[in-house]
C-alpha cells in the first residue's frame, strides 16, 4: 500500500516548459486514432483522459495533488511524451515551438534540434525523479514489486513504439502555430496569425453545428449549457474570419468565454469518438463561410487538419487557463464545463 506522500520542493516552475512540450506531444500522438500505436497505448491504460488529467496541472500545488492521486499517470505521461518526440512525430512537434517566419532555415533547424535535445535530456531527468518519488509512496517491502511493474510498463511502451513508430509518419502542420495569449482586463485581446484565425473560426462553426450532427449525450449536454448560443457563435465566427491577421483583436468577456468553450469542445471532438471519423471528416470537407482553407479537402489534408487543430486548440486552451484562471466568470464556466466534458472521454 502507498505510504504518506513526502514533501517536495518546487518542481513545477523549472519543468513548466517541459510539461507544455510533452502535453502537445501526447495529444498529437493520441489524436491519430486510426493508427495502431495509440490503440496499443490505450491497451496499456493510457488515453486522452489521462492527458487531460495531467493538463490540469498549472502550479506546484496542483502537481502535488496529481502526484498524490495518480502518480503512475503522471509518470506514464512523461515517458510517452518523450517517446513521441523521439518518434517520426518529433521534428514536426519541435517545429511548433521553434517557429519563426523571419528566421533562416539553418537557424530553424538548430532550434528544432535544441527542442528535441531539451525534451530528451530534461525529460529523462524529470522522469527519473518522478519514478523515484513514486517508489517512496510505497512501503519498503513493496517497492521492489512496484519497480518491476514500472519497468514492465516502460518495456511494453518502448516495444509498442518500436513496432508501430513507422506507422505514425511525419507530423505536418499547415503553418507555424504559436499560442494566442489572452491578456488580462475587462475583455480579451488576441494577436493571431492567419492560420490561427481560420482554426478558431472553424471551431466556432463546428460547435454551432455539433448538436445537429449527433444525438450523443455530449452534444445534448453542450447545447444545454447556458453559454452555448448559436447566433453568437455565428457572429463570432464571422468576426474571426474577416479579421486581419497579425493585428490585435479585442473580444468582450462573453466572446472570449464562448471562444474558449468552442476550442475546448472541438478539441475533444478531434481526439474522441463522439463524432465518428467519417462524420467529422465530412464536416471539415464542407464549404465553410468561416474563411478559406477548409473546403474541398483530400483525406490526407483532413488528417493533417485534425492533427493541427488538436495541437493549436490545445495550446490555446492551456494559455487561456494560465491567464484567466483567477477570473470569477472563467472559474464558473470551468465548473459548468467539467461534468459536460467528462461525457466526451468517459
Amino acid at each position: 500500500m502507498p505510504s504518506a506522500t513526502p514533501g517536495l520542493s518546487d518542481i513545477y516552475t523549472p519543468s513548466a516548459m517541459l510539461l507544455s512540450l510533452l502535453a502537445v506531444g501526447n495529444r498529437a500522438l493520441l489524436s491519430r486514432r486510426e493508427d495502431p500505436l495509440p490503440r496499443a497505448l490505450a491497451a496499456l491504460g493510457y488515453d486522452m483522459a489521462a492527458v487531460n488529467r495531467v493538463a490540469e496541472v498549472k502550479d506546484n500545488a496542483s502537481l502535488y495533488a496529481l502526484l498524490r492521486e495518480a502518480p503512475e499517470t503522471f509518470a506514464n505521461h512523461l515517458l510517452l511524451g518523450q517517446l513521441a518526440y523521439a518518434s517520426p512525430l518529433g521534428p514536426g512537434l519541435a517545429a511548433v515551438f521553434a517557429a519563426d517566419d523571419s528566421a533562416p532555415a539553418p537557424v530553424l533547424a538548430q532550434r528544432r534540434a535544441e527542442v528535441l535535445a531539451y525534451v530528451a535530456h530534461h525529460g529523462a531527468w524529470f522522469g527519473q525523479l518522478i519514478e523515484n518519488f513514486l517508489l517512496t509512496r510505497y512501503e519498503e517491502e513493496d517497492q521492489a514489486e512496484v519497480a518491476q511493474e514500472r519497468a514492465a510498463f516502460r518495456a511494453s511502451a518502448e516495444a509498442a513504439f518500436a513496432t508501430w513508430r513507422h506507422s505514425l509518419g511525419a507530423l505536418v502542420l499547415p503553418a507555424p502555430a504559436p499560442v494566442l495569449p489572452p491578456l488580462p482586463g475587462p475583455g480579451w485581446s488576441l494577436l493571431p496569425m492567419r492560420v490561427q484565425l481560420d482554426m478558431l473560426a472553424m471551431a466556432t462553426t463546428v460547435l454551432r453545428l455539433f448538436p445537429s450532427l449527433t444525438h450523443h449525450p455530449f452534444a445534448t449536454a453542450v447545447e444545454a449549457l447556458p453559454d452555448y448560443h448559436s447566433q453568437r457563435l455565428e457572429e463570432l465566427g464571422e468576426y474571426l474570419s474577416t479579421a486581419q491577421a497579425d493585428e490585435r483583436l479585442s473580444l468582450s468577456r462573453v466572446q472570449g468565454l464562448l471562444l474558449y468553450l468552442a476550442a475546448h469542445v472541438v478539441m475533444l471532438l478531434f481526439v474522441s469518438d463522439v463524432l465518428d471519423g467519417e462524420g467529422l471528416d465530412d464536416l471539415l470537407r464542407r464549404r465553410s463561410t468561416q474563411g478559406p482553407g477548409f473546403e474541398e479537402l483530400t483525406p490526407e489534408a483532413v488528417s493533417q487538419l485534425r492533427e493541427a487543430a488538436a495541437i493549436m486548440l490545445s495550446g490555446y486552451i492551456d494559455v487561456v487557463r494560465e491567464h484567466q484562471s483567477e477570473a470569477a466568470d472563467f472559474q464558473a464556466l470551468e465548473a459548468r464545463l467539467a461534468p459536460v466534458l467528462a461525457q466526451a472521454v468517459g
